[in-house]
C-alpha cells in the first residue's frame, strides 16, 4: 500500500473514531478559520438513505449553517391472488419528509469536518389499494386508503471528507421523535352495497437512524 493510500485510510479512520467518541476539537490547527466555509456561502446536499433527498445549506458563519432538506419516495406494487387469477390488486404509496434546522461544524482532521445538528421535521405518507380487475365470484375484498402525518424534532451527528473546498462526501446518523396522526378508510367490496369504515388514531414515534450517505456541493 502506497503512502498516499495509507494516509487517506488513516484520515478516514480518524474521522470515524472522532465521530463515535465525540472528542473535543483542540489545538492551534483546529481554529475556526481552518474550516473551508465562509459567511453567506450556499451549499446543495444530496442524501441517500431510506429516502432519497436534496437539501439547501446557508452558512451564517464558518461554523454555523441553516439547513432545509426534503426527502421522499413513491412506490407501486401489484400482484394477483393465487386463488383467483382474475383478481389483480395494485398498491400505491408515497412518503415525503421535510426538515429545517441548524448545524454546527468543526474541523476534526486535515480535510475532515464533523457536524452536529438540531431542528424540526414534518412528514406525510399515504397509501391506497386499488383493484385492476375483479371476478364477480370474489367476495369481501377490503380496499384500504390511509394517510399518516407527523410533526416533531430531530438531532444528527456526522462527518464529511472535503474532497475539494467545494465538494464533500460523508455520512450522518440521526434520531427523531414525532407526534403522529393516522386516518384510515376501509371499503369492503362484495355482492351487496360496499361497506365503509373509518378510523383515526394518534400516537408517538421515535426513530434511531438510519445512517445516511451525503454528498454536497458548495458555492
Amino acid at each position: 500500500m502506497s503512502f498516499s493510500i495509507a494516509r487517506v485510510f488513516a484520515l478516514r479512520w480518524t474521522a470515524v473514531v472522532g465521530l463515535v467518541a465525540g472528542s473535543a476539537v483542540t489545538g492551534g490547527a483546529q481554529q475556526a478559520d481552518s474550516l473551508p466555509f465562509r459567511t453567506g456561502q450556499w451549499g446543495v446536499e444530496f442524501t441517500a438513505a431510506d429516502f432519497a433527498g436534496v437539501g439547501a445549506l446557508r452558512f451564517l458563519s464558518a461554523r454555523n449553517a441553516l439547513l432545509f432538506n426534503v426527502q421522499g419516495r413513491i412506490t407501486r406494487q401489484s400482484g394477483s391472488n393465487n386463488d383467483n387469477a382474475s383478481l389483480h390488486l395494485v398498491n400505491d404509496s408515497d412518503e415525503v419528509q421535510a426538515r429545517f434546522g441548524w448545524r454546527r461544524y468543526a474541523p476534526l482532521a486535515p480535510r475532515i469536518v464533523r457536524h452536529v445538528g438540531l431542528g424540526v421535521q414534518t412528514f406525510r405518507g399515504s397509501s391506497e389499494q386499488q383493484i385492476g380487475s375483479l371476478s364477480t365470484s370474489v367476495l369481501d375484498i377490503p380496499l384500504i386508503h390511509s394517510i399518516t402525518e407527523g410533526f416533531g424534532a430531530y438531532a444528527e451527528v456526522g462527518a464529511q471528507w472535503m474532497i475539494t473546498r467545494n465538494l464533500s462526501l460523508g455520512a450522518s446518523w440521526s434520531a427523531s421523535a414525532s407526534a403522529t396522526r393516522q386516518y384510515q378508510e376501509t371499503v369492503t367490496l362484495g355482492q351487496q352495497t360496499p361497506r365503509r369504515t373509518e378510523r383515526t388514531t394518534t400516537g408517538f414515534t421515535g426513530l434511531l437512524g438510519p445512517l445516511a450517505v451525503r454528498a454536497a456541493i458548495y458555492f
